[in-house]
């Protein structure tokens, strides 16, 4: 038997739509009922016996990162740009009452008088800190002195935070995005007498929602040695859009101390997708999940941190921090009150500073530089795009280390039974391939 050889590029639902025809013409003789059921019997045995085959030939994209903030232009961008463009949540430094800055018109330069700024350099605790790359940088800044109540609903969280357009730069669960930003710990810095997670900043956040967390980059104290550590924060659960004290688990990446009075960079390689066996997380009748099948062992959550010594050309070495690869991790995709899809904002969040017996007296100071988001096969980024310096990976590195464009996919896939009868399933890749002819 001779499947159809379709010479051209086809959306996948047409592909899939030219299969079934296909086996209907060769069930004809039978009726309908047993017509469908002859689809099934061929389909099953093409797919566990005869291999049926698709190729494919995925077009990587070519816009790059969907989002980068270097801040050369001196200051935030309205949210809507590409560069630098975000919705800024901040206080003004000189606070009356409870005034707070929220707004996604742009602004923020050195002489806004935000404690959220762009800045050319500032000096913290004895030393000049200058940007990352370029002449600027993002300097942020959180008080405990200060009321924070209308950036929280009423509660008192120090916090600041950049948020970029959802519309651009949200991602799906079970799609590979990757991550790169620069962050500057001053000298000076304090560290929290309270050794769990109440006595921790949150520098870079990606949820759904407050309550649908999948990772995030923390400072905390370390219980091993009561100093401050870079810690991330994950959730992995595949019974639950939400996440819990259950879900939850912290990966400490090393001392801040090293780091201190140093750019610090990160990499990271995400892919949100809890599940070890293919699962429709709706027929398993988990709330508000969606109705979509997803592969089994997708997850990804890789970080990448630079160590040891700057040099000349202000880079440090990049090493792998935490490995999670082709595993469970995240959450169940959602499809209502925020879950469907996931988006990322760098923040300084001391959520508990106000209401916890903190030995922190603050200010909080940090800096950040060099920002790049993207995904890696509608966008065609990899590690080098995201990199705040540019620069290759050189520790356990992925194949799409230099952009997702110059990594296409290799071998075959199938094309599994239900794909073409109809069930709803979750592909990362795009939806164009071709059809090769299998005898």
């Amino acid at each position: 038997m001779k499947f159809p050889k379709f010479s051209a590029q086809m959306h996948f639902s047409h592909a899939k739509s030219a299969v079934r025809r296909h086996f209907l013409d060769l069930v004809k003789p039978m009726g309908t009922k047993e017509s469908e059921l002859g689809v099934k019997m061929i389909l099953r045995i093409v797919v566990l016996g005869l291999s049926l085959v698709v190729t494919q030939n995925v077009a990587y994209g070519k816009e790059g990162v969907s989002i980068k903030a270097g801040f050369e232009s001196g200051q935030i961008q309205p949210k809507t740009e590409r560069v630098d463009g975000f919705w800024v949540t901040t206080l003004p430094e000189n606070q009356s009452g409870s005034a707070s800055i929220r707004t996604g018109a742009g602004g923020g330069d050195a002489n806004s008088g935000w404690d959220l700024r762009v800045v050319k350099s500032e000096t913290v605790g004895g030393q000049l800190v200058k940007p990352r790359n370029g002449r600027y940088f993002a300097r942020f800044l959180i008080d405990k002195s200060k009321n924070y109540k209308e950036l929280n609903d009423g509660l008192n969280k120090p916090r600041n935070q950049l948020h970029a357009l959802a519309d651009r730069t949200a991602f799906d669960f079970d799609t590979e995005v990757w991550l790169g930003v620069s962050i500057f710990v001053p000298v000076g810095h304090e560290d929290e007498t309270l050794n769990d997670a109440r006595g921790g900043i949150t520098l870079v956040g990606t949820n759904t929602d407050s309550s649908a967390t999948f990772f995030s980059l923390r400072i905390q104290t370390s219980t091993n040695d009561n100093k401050s550590h870079w810690v991330i924060r994950s959730h992995t659960d595949d019974s639950s859009v939400e996440d819990s004290v259950e879900s939850k688990t912290f990966t400490d990446l090393g001392s801040v101390r090293p780091d201190i009075g140093k750019w610090t960079d990160f990499v990271f390689r995400v892919r949100a997708n809890p599940f070890t066996v293919d699962t429709n997380p709706a027929k398993k009748k988990i709330p508000n999940s969606k109705n979509r099948l997803y592969l089994a062992n997708r997850g990804i959550l890789q970080v990448w941190k630079s160590v040891g010594q700057v040099d000349s050309s202000g880079n440090r070495n990049m090493k792998l921090k935490m490995n999670i690869l082709n595993s469970p991790v995240g959450l169940v995709p959602g499809t209502t009150n925020g879950k469907s899809l996931f988006s990322t904002s760098l923040r300084t969040y001391k959520a508990q500073w106000q209401t916890h017996n903190s030995s922190v007296k603050g200010p909080i100071w940090l800096g950040f530089d060099e920002y790049r988001a993207g995904q890696a096969i509608r966008d065609g980024v990899g590690y080098s795009d995201v990199h705040p310096a540019g620069r290759a990976c050189t520790d356990q590195c992925p194949n799409n280390q230099s952009g997702g464009k110059n990594a296409p996919p290799k071998g075959p896939r199938e094309l599994v039974i239900s794909e073409v009868l109809g069930e709803p399933r979750q592909f990362q890749e795009p939806s164009v391939i071709l059809l090769s002819t299998v005898n």
